[in-house]
């Protein structure tokens, strides 16, 4: 006779149905540092730049009183006070997409 290796076919159903899950392979974490200093922005509903303001605009959605050197009026930049005298700079929506 002829012997049939049945038993070493059934070990290898039983390893299959009690194979385990592989486990989740863990990620490394990798810092790095730009070179440029990038400034955060804060974006409205369409994904345009909200002015926050600088040294010649500060935004204002009401009259809060008389600031020296600045102008309350809407220009440009939106309702706000103006610094007298400076030209307008819009800062560029595209300096952030």
């Amino acid at each position: 006779g002829v012997k049939k290796e049945e038993p070493d076919q059934k070990e290898e159903k039983e390893d299959k149905k009690e194979s385990k899950p592989t486990p989740p392979v863990k990620t490394k974490r990798v810092a790095f540092k730009f070179k440029t200093k990038f400034d955060v922005v804060e974006l409205d509903g369409s994904g345009k730049v909200i002015d926050k303001g600088d040294d010649d605009f500060t935004p204002s959605m009401k009259w809060t009183g008389r600031k020296g050197g600045f102008e309350f009026k809407l220009g440009e930049r939106g309702l706000g006070y103006y610094r007298t005298g400076k030209k307008v700079v819009i800062p560029s929506n595209m300096a952030y997409s």
